[in-house]
């Protein structure tokens, strides 16, 4: 059984798999957090994430003019990870989305209002309306989207603990509904992985690099992206459990003069991952917004790993 626990332990510690939401964002390359540990080779294991999140952003209130995204945006992914060889593994990962009109603007009035907090210019806009659009580009609808297939591979340089990365993002998602662009995005980074007792932590960094430099009448720039995890093990009857804070963010694909658009978008999750002796593995987190104006709101997420 020691390698299967082993292996089990392993999986939990992987960062939390949280993407931006801000519509805008998941029509570039968005990388999924990982660590430096390499799947083995012929090994394949299977991802269902689940995310859900309140977004509002708009280049102006009351009325916007260029961007506005006003909804509630349901994310369903579906990642394949294979090992390739003794050194390298390929990750698939393809979402399906629902943007919703939503029910939950006037929950967070009031829990903005109970923390003191931001509320957006959401009390400038009729609750639970949908829309989403950029003036001259793409208008949204609310039904189900398919996103953009994303391809990373990565290969080990020190076991467990350093490891190249490169992506490609495809465009296999509608342009004139705003959820993709016409070009491919490649993508160069690096993860550190690091170990001791019950403490782990994972740092990442990306270059990003959008082959296509305009965008429905905006320039497009190269753009970076980094993460940091920080989990540690608790107690939890015999199977793997582990607490983690991760933030992630980096820089806008966009020079748009919008600040919804060309703003750095960061996020905050606070997390847990658990795994079984058998290998299956699950995660839950709550994500906040680190920088307002580009990101979502709040967002929820769920997945479960299964061997293939």
């Amino acid at each position: 059984m020691a390698p299967t626990a082993a292996a089990a332990a392993d999986i939990s510690r992987q960062p939390l798999p949280i993407i931006q939401q801000n519509p805008a964002m998941t029509r570039y390359f968005d990388p999924r957090p990982t660590s430096a540990a390499v799947l083995a080779a012929g090994r394949a294991q299977l991802r269902l994430q689940t995310h859900y999140s309140s977004i509002f952003l708009a280049d102006q209130l009351p009325t916007a003019r260029r961007y506005l995204a006003d909804l509630e945006l349901l994310t369903m992914e579906t990642t394949l990870r294979y090992g390739l060889g003794h050194r390298s593994d390929l990750t698939l990962n393809l979402p399906a989305m629902r943007p919703l009109a939503g029910a939950l603007d006037r929950f967070l009035h009031r829990y903005h209002r109970a923390l003191n907090l931001p509320n957006g210019g959401r009390e400038l806009r009729p609750n639970n309306q949908f829309s989403y659009f950029y003036q001259g580009g793409w208008r949204g609808k609310p039904q189900w989207e398919l996103g953009n297939l994303q391809l990373t591979l990565r290969s080990r340089l020190v076991a467990k603990r350093w490891a190249l990365l490169l992506g490609v993002r495809l465009p296999t998602a509608s342009r004139a509904r705003g959820w993709g662009h016409p070009g491919a995005d490649l993508a160069l980074g690096s993860v550190l992985s690091w170990q001791r007792g019950r403490w782990f932590a994972h740092g990442e960094g990306w270059w990003v690099h959008p082959v296509i430099r305009r965008d429905s009448g905006m320039g497009v720039r190269d753009y970076p992206r980094a993460s940091a995890t920080v989990g540690r093990g608790i107690a939890w009857f015999a199977a793997p459990l582990n607490l983690l804070l991760q933030a992630q963010g980096g820089g806008s694909p966009y020079r748009s003069g919008v600040a919804a658009l060309d703003s750095p978008p960061w996020l905050i999750s606070v997390g847990l991952r658990g795994a079984s002796h058998q290998g299956w593995q699950w995660n839950a987190a709550f994500v906040e917004n680190i920088t307002q104006s580009s990101t979502q709101d709040f967002s929820l997420s769920f997945g479960v790993t299964m061997p293939m």
